[in-house]
């Protein structure tokens, strides 16, 4: 297998698919394919998913510099999920993270019966990216503002905005953050219930540990029970929504 020559070195919190475009962008390639095959061997569909595939294969030409389950902890979003799955299946989930096929896996940790993927969308803090480009001269995209349910940035406390890439194009287009049209994914200016659910979901995604041990004791099921946010074991979305952002505009789903 062939091995990287160059990988831009990460900047902290930055995504994986951040990471790919800014090895695009520096390689110079025309298209994604071009860049996929060179840091996945082959075609990966889930490169702008919260939770990518092909990571076996990017360990492997990285000469392992990252191993799989670096890559998985340090620029994905698994770790906000992890507390929320047995051992079992958070060895599955890593080994289909590793392989070339991530089929199911968000059907498998609960993530599209939860509803919330229509939600989902690639966002970015306008104040994150102005400080970016100052600190490394490049935006790019940061983990936790992916994280769906965040609609304000945890360190600004400003509202997202979401990115509708041109010309009905996807992830795949290969963009920083301010290089596609951006729009609030809230009308309104961001409220307390916004902040401390972004600054919560920072939290679970640095301390993954600690949230385990807030679920055995069942405090977070029973709080959610308690303010009316779950019904016979499902999040009530509307009433979520209402509490968190009150009139809003979600943005375009991926």
């Amino acid at each position: 297998m062939e091995r990287l020559l160059f990988f831009p070195q990460p900047y902290p919190d930055e995504s994986l698919y951040s990471l790919a475009v800014r090895y695009h962008k520096l390689i110079a390639h025309e298209s994604y394919r071009q860049t996929s095959q060179e840091l996945f061997g082959g075609y990966s569909r889930t490169c702008g998913s919260v939770l990518p595939c092909c990571l076996g294969s990017l360990s492997q030409r990285l000469d392992a510099a990252y191993s799989v389950d670096e890559l998985i902890e340090r620029f994905t979003l698994f770790p906000l999920y992890r507390p929320f799955i047995d051992e079992p299946k958070n060895r599955v989930v890593r080994a289909t993270m590793a392989g070339n096929s991530g089929s199911g896996l968000k059907m498998s940790l609960g993530i599209t019966a939860s509803r919330f993927l229509k939600h989902d969308s690639f966002r970015y803090c306008e104040s994150c990216t102005r400080e970016d480009i100052q600190k490394y001269g490049v935006p790019y995209w940061h983990r936790i503002h992916q994280a769906i349910g965040s609609c304000s940035c945890p360190h600004h406390e400003e509202v997202l905005h979401a990115v509708t890439f041109p010309d009905r194009a996807d992830w795949r287009c290969m963009m920083f953050p301010t290089e596609a049209h951006g729009v609030p994914v809230m009308e309104s200016a961001c409220d307390a219930a916004s902040i401390t659910i972004s600054k919560m979901q920072l939290w679970g995604l640095e301390h993954p540990s600690e949230v385990q041990a807030l679920l055995a004791g069942s405090f977070l099921s029973h709080r959610l029970h308690d303010l009316w946010f779950t019904w016979a074991g499902r999040i009530r979305e509307t009433a979520l929504k209402a509490f968190v952002t009150g009139p809003t505009t979600v943005a375009p789903a991926r």
